[in-house]
């Protein structure tokens, strides 16, 4: 069944409503559990106390339990609700419009051990306006109860605050993070009294899909450190490559788990609130890669011009020895001395010229 002190049950959004003949639940509230628990949810009256009458077929629960692999569990409550019997139940409350109406409820779930009973739970009450004639629902209220609890065997009323943070831990925001830019997100509960006990994860996800575990199972990565400044913990990593590739970037979103514990621990309510699970979210903006372009270099380059100095140098070498080769196959094939003489002259000058500055006059 997992660490006794491991009992935590939160919220994890508004839930919805609607009503049709076709629909198999008309209600759903989604909760963050601990992972392996026995878990039971019953609708009470909106004082959280009395039990629905006639019975408790007006309102029919099913419990979806999504398994994350992590500390926590996602579970979603989907409520089936009879029509008929609502408007005779003490969970119904007729509006001054014809055929119209509240359904005002209360929504608990509880955590239990198999022989002590309930350890922990959360309580909802949920307000839904209704016009019966049409299935329309003019609107929705939700909330926490806000009520003594000291009959659990523990609280879950931990809160944590994150935010990007600079390097003294203070919030800032509008942050767009660079292709190997450091990500850093602070960790900071609400209460004074309560501080971080260890980060258990700390997963990036793109388009839907986790793509790199900064933390898992408490232990950060190659590119991640976990440190504390001031009442903050402190979570930094990189932004790697993977995270900006195609055409067009896409944002980040970073979710986790943290342990959380009192500082003295004269103040715990019993063993049980010795440490909490807590999940966080945070945004990340990614900045768009930018693409440079380079010139190619020039095929010759040199100081002043020595370049072309070179060029006037190896042309008139090559001219040389061409000629030289041609009027010596002249030379030896005719040997008549008018092409002699030429070619004594050619090869007169052309050393002349080379013996200077390189350049043919």
């Amino acid at each position: 069944m997992g660490d006794i002190d491991d009992w935590t049950i939160t919220s994890a959004g508004n839930g919805t409503a609607e009503f049709g003949d076709d629909l198999d639940y008309e209600l759903s509230l989604p909760y963050r559990v601990s992972h392996n628990r026995i878990i039971e949810a019953t609708i009470l009256a909106p004082d959280c106390k009395q039990r629905v009458t006639p019975d408790d077929s007006v309102v029919s629960i099913t419990k979806d339990v999504t398994v994350t692999g992590g500390p926590l569990d996602d579970l979603n409550l989907l409520m089936d609700v009879n029509i008929t019997k609502i408007q005779d139940s003490n969970i119904w409350e007729y509006s001054d419009v014809s055929n119209s109406g509240t359904i005002h409820m209360c929504v608990k779930v509880d955590l239990m051990h198999e022989t002590i009973g309930s350890i922990s739970f959360h309580e909802t009450v949920m307000k839904i306006m209704v016009d019966m004639t049409s299935n329309f629902i003019v609107g929705v209220d939700t909330g926490e109860v806000d009520r003594n609890t000291e009959d659990t065997k523990a609280k879950t009323r931990f809160d944590i605050k994150s935010c990007h943070c600079d390097e003294n831990a203070a919030c800032i925001s509008n942050v767009t993070i660079r292709q190997n830019g450091q990500l850093r997100v602070c960790l900071q509960p609400v209460s004074d009294e309560i501080s971080v006990n260890r980060v258990v994860s700390f997963v990036m996800h793109q388009d839907g899909k986790p793509k790199m575990d900064a933390i898992a199972d408490g232990n950060p990565n190659a590119l991640t450190s976990i440190s504390s400044k001031r009442d903050a913990t402190v979570v930094a990593t990189r932004m790697v490559s993977s995270f900006f590739e195609g055409v067009t970037t896409t944002d980040v979103d970073v979710t986790g788990d943290l342990y959380l514990g009192f500082k003295n621990r004269n103040l715990q309510e019993g063993r049980n609130l010795e440490e909490q699970v807590v999940g966080f979210h945070v945004g990340v903006q990614l900045e768009p890669t930018e693409v440079t372009f380079r010139e190619l270099p020039k095929a010759i380059q040199g100081k002043g011009n020595a370049g072309l100095k070179a060029i006037y140098i190896v042309l008139p070498v090559l001219a040389f020895a061409v000629g030289i080769s041609f009027f010596a196959w002249a030379y030896h094939s005719s040997r008549r001395p008018k092409l002699q003489k030429t070619y004594e002259w050619f090869v007169k000058s052309a050393s002349e010229n080379t013996e200077g500055d390189g350049v043919w006059a």
